[in-house]
């Protein structure tokens, strides 16, 4: 009888010891299983997080901050009153029009060049205000041995250089080039002097490249054998920081029209 109670006795033991190693394997499986998961959506979420950063890790709404601040971009709304009461010189632009893009009586304001950065190299500025368009003049140059001679304006007669304006987009929040991209070929923008004449100009390419292959000297020159009037904004993330070190998009988007007609 005790041999057999021995053996009851030991065979219970190695039931227990077996049923409390795979409790501890269940366990052990579990703790991976668990931990695995917590990798997966902590990596999930990190790549969600840095994907809406900047380069070092700033958000977009951030950056685009911090750039307006630098800049001192003005978000004050620009009433009808502001804009029946815009004036200009005769023979430079006043107001733009973009209907395809729901554009309408957008003030142009001249902008030229910012002062030379350490290595020499110079930025074409933009209006202050996100609502407003600038128009590149060359005279305003604050170094006097690049100014040019003379400045093309729309409806200039010129197939060497072309007329420029520029203006902020701000992904979708109400600036006035946020819908550049949507331009198509064969789209159309106006432009009313300060005299009140209008130049109709007719879309012949829009491209988005990165800022780092945007080719100004190509910005500058009409695309087709006839006078052109190029349009440029920033695209893209918020990655990128500019001649001047201030944080900027990380592409550039460059309608190019024709001019068509006048009245």
């Amino acid at each position: 009888m005790s041999v057999r109670t021995s053996n009851v006795r030991s065979s219970r033991g190695m039931q227990m010891r077996k049923a409390s190693r795979q409790r501890q394997i269940v366990k052990a499986v579990i703790a991976s299983i668990v931990v695995i998961a917590t990798v997966i959506a902590g990596y999930t979420i990190y790549t969600k997080v840095i994907a809406s950063k900047g380069s070092d890790n700033v958000s977009s709404s951030q950056a685009e901050n911090e750039r307006n601040a630098a800049l001192k971009i003005d978000k004050t709304p620009v009433t009808d009153k502001d804009k029946d009461s815009y004036k200009v010189s005769n023979d430079k632009p006043r107001f733009m029009f973009a209907d395809s893009i729901g554009l309408s009586r957008a003030r142009v304001k001249e902008v030229g060049l910012s002062s030379a950065n350490s290595d020499g190299s110079q930025q074409m500025e933009a209006p202050t205000s996100i609502y407003d368009v600038g128009w590149f003049n060359c005279l305003n140059d604050p170094v006097t041995k690049t100014r040019c001679s003379n400045y093309t304006a729309p409806g200039s007669s010129s197939t060497k250089t072309a007329a420029v304006i520029d203006g902020h987009s701000c992904q979708g929040k109400g600036c006035v080039f946020d819908k550049l991209g949507d331009l198509e070929k064969g789209d159309e923008v106006r432009i009313e002097m300060g005299n009140g004449k209008t130049y109709t100009y007719k879309v012949v390419k829009n491209e988005t490249v990165k800022l780092e292959d945007l080719d100004m000297n190509k910005v500058m020159k009409p695309a087709t054998n006839r006078p052109g009037l190029n349009m440029i904004t920033c695209d893209g993330s918020w990655k990128a920081r500019d001649s001047r070190g201030v944080r900027t998009m990380d592409h550039r988007t460059v309608v190019y029209t024709e001019l068509v007609s006048s009245n």
